[in-house]
This record gives structure tokens, sequence and C-alpha cells, in this order.
């Protein structure tokens, strides 16, 4: 964590994100198993060891540029700072269909990097309309039994992939 050798200061909403949200962490390198909540403290760790301020729950508001720097101004304070990295992270877009949240890590995955190869040799049903879809199908064909994808739109909506003639679904 390089972080540290420039001073650095993280501001999050929530430390963690999505590993919040995994049951078992079994794709991290070096880390054989884990919880997202065990890795959340994990990661809080490596921050304190290398120095490195969180700030949580905080909420950045307006980021302007003054003189050769950058303010950013948060719900909690303000910032001066030479150079501003955004990682917003990623949260999957939920169907709002009955049993979802019921089987949520039960089945139902968001995650086909991070979850597929427990379900490997199964029938899988992926369901997307773009390109994290053909990622899903890229990532899961050969270790999936069959795969059945649905589109959940009206036309699909994805980059010409380049692994698609490999599929044999």
């Amino acid at each position: 964590m390089d972080l540290s050798t420039f001073g650095s200061t993280v501001i999050t909403k929530e430390l963690g994100g999505q590993f919040l949200e995994s049951g078992e962490v079994l794709n991290y390198p070096g880390i054989i198993k884990t919880t997202g909540i065990e890795f959340k403290g994990l990661m809080e760790k490596q921050l304190e060891f290398n120095e490195v301020k969180a700030k949580e729950g905080e909420r950045v508001k307006k980021i302007e540029k003054i003189r050769n720097n950058f303010k950013i101004i948060s719900d909690k304070g303000e910032y001066e700072t030479k150079t501003v990295i955004i990682a917003t992270g990623a949260r999957p877009r939920k169907l709002n269909v009955p049993g979802e949240k019921e089987f949520a890590r039960k089945g139902v995955i968001y995650c086909a990097v991070c979850d597929g190869p427990l379900f490997s040799e199964m029938d899988i049903v992926i369901i997307g309309g773009g390109n994290s879809a053909l990622e899903a199908v890229d990532f899961t064909h050969k270790i999936a039994n069959k795969i059945y994808l649905i589109n959940i739109g009206k036309e699909f909506n994805a980059h010409e992939y380049p692994y698609r003639e490999n599929w044999i679904l």
C-alpha cells in the first residue's frame, strides 16, 4: 500500500463497500478464506499499519481547484490535496423481484468471479443485458454444466465480446 508514502487520506462513506455484502470471500490474493466483515477489518488494520488516515462516514460534497491543489469539501470537513483519486466502487443493479432478497447469498449472487466457482458443474441462469452479463458468461462457461442467459432489456446492450466464439452454451 503505497498511499502512506504520500501522506494520503481515504474519505469514504463506508469502508469495505461491496465486500460487506459477501458471505465468503474465497478469491482475494493472499487470503484463503474470509467473510466480507472480516475483510473490512483486515483493510482497516492495513490502513492503520501503513499510517493512512481513513475518514469513514463522510460524503464529498464538492471539489474545487485552488492554486496547484484541490480543495475537497465533505459533510464533515475540508481537505487540501495535490491529487484526487475517485474510487467509487460498484453496486450491482437489483431486479427487485420476489425471492431476490430472500435468496441473496443463498444461490442468488451478483458477482460471477466472486461466487461463481461455488456453483461449478451446475446449471446457472445469468440475468443481465450488457457487458456484465457477458463477462459472467465468459467466466462461468468452463465450469458450469449449462448456462441460460436471460436478457433483461428489449435488446442486448453490450460491446462486441472477443471471446464469444469460444463459448459452447
